[in-house]
Formats: C-alpha cells, sequence, structure tokens
C-alpha cells in the first residue's frame, strides 16, 4: 500500500496547474474582459479562439505578467503571481509580432535562447538547417515565424502561448509544428489561438471561444456556429 501511495504522490508532483479567474479589462473605455476564467494543466493544449477584439491577445499578455489588468487572479501550482515571466521556468509566450532583433544570425539567435542540448535539437531542424547563418531580418516571414515557434516550444517552462503561432507558415511545416505541439504538451501545458481555427481544433484537447468577455467551453465547430462564431 505505501508503495503505490509513493506512486501516486510522484505522479501529482508531475502535473502542473495553470488557473486564470476573475480577470477584468477594459480597453478605450470598453470592457473586453468580464471576469474571464480558464484552466490549463499539464497535458493540456486548449485552443483559444474568437473573433478580432474579443481579447485573445490581451488575455494571453495578462496571463504572461506584461499588461496590468484592472482585475485579474494568475495562479500556478496553487501560488498566485502577478507577473509569472519573472520566473523564467513557469510559462513562455509567443506574441503576434515578431521579437528578434533583425541584426542576429539564426544561430545566434538560437544559441542565447536555448540551452545546448535544445539549440542542437533546433539545428537539426530541416527547415532551419538551410537558414542557420542567415540574419533574421534576412527571413521571410513564414521562416521567422517557424523560428520563433521553434525556440518558444524549445524552452524549459512549464506553460507555453502562443499567438497566431501558424500565420504565414507553409501546409507542411504546420503539420510539422503540430507534431512539436502534441509532444511538447506531454510535460507542459500549452495555450494557442489562432484565426486559423481548423488547425487549432485538430491539435487541441480543450477549447474555448471568448465571446462577450467571457469564455465558452467549445467542442466542435457546431458549438462554433452555435455561439456564432461561424456562419
Amino acid at each position: 500500500m505505501l508503495n503505490i501511495y509513493n506512486k501516486s504522490r510522484t505522479e501529482e508532483k508531475m502535473t502542473d496547474y495553470l488557473e486564470i479567474n476573475n480577470v477584468i479589462h477594459f480597453y478605450g473605455g470598453k470592457k473586453i474582459l468580464d471576469k474571464m476564467f480558464l484552466n490549463c494543466k499539464t497535458g493540456d493544449i486548449l485552443g483559444l479562439l474568437g473573433r478580432n477584439g474579443c481579447g485573445k491577445s490581451t488575455l494571453l499578455k495578462i496571463i504572461f505578467g506584461s499588461l496590468k489588468a484592472k482585475s485579474k487572479n494568475i495562479i500556478i501550482n496553487s501560488k498566485n503571481y502577478e507577473k509569472p515571466f519573472i520566473n523564467k521556468n513557469y510559462i513562455a509566450y509567443m506574441p503576434q509580432n515578431t521579437f528578434l532583433p533583425g541584426d542576429l544570425s539564426l544561430k545566434k539567435a538560437i544559441k542565447l535562447m536555448a540551452n545546448r542540448n535544445n539549440a542542437r535539437e533546433i539545428l537539426a531542424d530541416q527547415r532551419i538547417i538551410s537558414l542557420k547563418n542567415s540574419k533574421i531580418s534576412a527571413l521571410s516571414g513564414g521562416e521567422q515565424r517557424y523560428l520563433e515557434f521553434m525556440l518558444i516550444m524549445h524552452l524549459d517552462t512549464k506553460f507555453v502561448m502562443l499567438d497566431e503561432p501558424f500565420s504565414q507558415i507553409d501546409p507542411i511545416y504546420t503539420k510539422r509544428m503540430k507534431e512539436i505541439i502534441k509532444t511538447n504538451a506531454k510535460t507542459k501545458g500549452i495555450i494557442i489561438t489562432d484565426h486559423d481555427y481548423y488547425n487549432v481544433l485538430d491539435v487541441s484537447n480543450r477549447n474555448i471561444l471568448m465571446r462577450e468577455g467571457i469564455g465558452i467551453e467549445i467542442k466542435d465547430e457546431k458549438d462554433l456556429k452555435k455561439y456564432g462564431y461561424l456562419a
């Protein structure tokens, strides 16, 4: 009995929990987040869908800690954090806009952001190999997006948030990205928002539709039609 108990305690410690509740935020006098709640744990790939202006990117920035909200509770493993990004082991965030300096070489950017083992794995990627000596400024939009995705996914964090990761990405690499997301979900919790809802639904195991400041659990395209996201 003791061995069984110890095993369950070990498994429990391996699961990390992120909870966001009571998030209230105004933009231009308009309330775009109204006591927003969601949760994510290790093994979750949480799709976050919604129309332009509904607050998806805003919510991710608030969770990360780079944007102040009128009200918020960001809880990781039962402890409240005002700015989770301060602890680099907790959460990684890939924003919509590029974050890499253009004058860096691709190889240098990888070495700066990834540890030795992860850098080696990134540099072994088929698309990265041919570009490794290029400067960031010389990459196409899709190439830069793919690089940023690889860098963020290879950070040693408990949670990853991806804002529009499939934007400008060739279909063949979209497939590869989804494989990487699923592999990482074995040890991380992942939140994805993208206008390409089909790819989000394809890779996620849970989905939230943001509408009128709140989140609604959805299962499939029928629910997206039911709540007016799809015609």
